[in-house]
């Protein structure tokens, strides 16, 4: 969620330095960020460490307002939608995952929206883009190889940015990887 001019690219000189000016001062001068959450969740899962069928749905708004004691007004909305579909008898697990954050107000840096990390993005460092939208897709493929083994193919396909307007099909990052997963 980091970029110059709402793009979610990588920094620039213009974009740096705006950013100094809105955000540093979060850094040298302490500030509290108090929330007041509404939090909607929908879980069918078999499972919530090594789900093999079902679907969750998570929504959450978030309100920091310094009527309750935040020294930020701003707010957040998060829609998480997940789903695994076992195929051949759970020999192999289709699962995705759709994910949509946004940030309205002067959200200090560390309240940003991010790709990046072992969440959304697997492939570039935590927090490598960060802005005031995030809007992420995450399919994998599970090939169980034994009881306790299970090699997993997967890709993400999102991007951050600045407001509705900046978004673009063709600003997408890409990551996908391969790994052994051992129960």
């Amino acid at each position: 969620n980091c970029g110059g001019e709402g793009t979610g690219g990588t920094m620039d000189e213009k974009w740096l330095r705006d950013f100094e000016i809105k955000h540093i001062s979060s850094y040298t001068n302490p500030k509290k960020i108090t929330d007041l959450a509404f939090m909607l969740s929908f879980d069918t899962r078999d499972s919530n460490i090594y789900p093999e069928a079902g679907c969750l749905l998570d929504f959450s708004y978030l309100l920091y307002n310094k009527n309750i004691g935040s020294d930020f007004n701003y707010s957040s909305v998060n829609v998480d939608f997940r789903n695994y579909i076992g195929l051949y008898g759970h020999e192999i697990l289709f699962s995705y995952q759709i994910f949509a954050g946004f940030i309205n107000g002067n959200a200090p840096v560390q309240s940003l929206c991010a790709v990046g990390g072992q969440n959304f993005l697997r492939g570039f460092y935590s927090g490598r883009y960060i802005d005031n939208i995030v809007a992420a897709v995450q399919p994998e493929i599970k090939f169980k190889i034994s009881k306790k083994i299970d090699i997993a193919v997967f890709t993400g396909i999102g991007n951050v940015y600045k407001n509705l307007e900046s978004i673009y099909l063709d600003k997408l990052k890409i990551a996908s990887g391969a790994g052994i997963r051992i129960r």
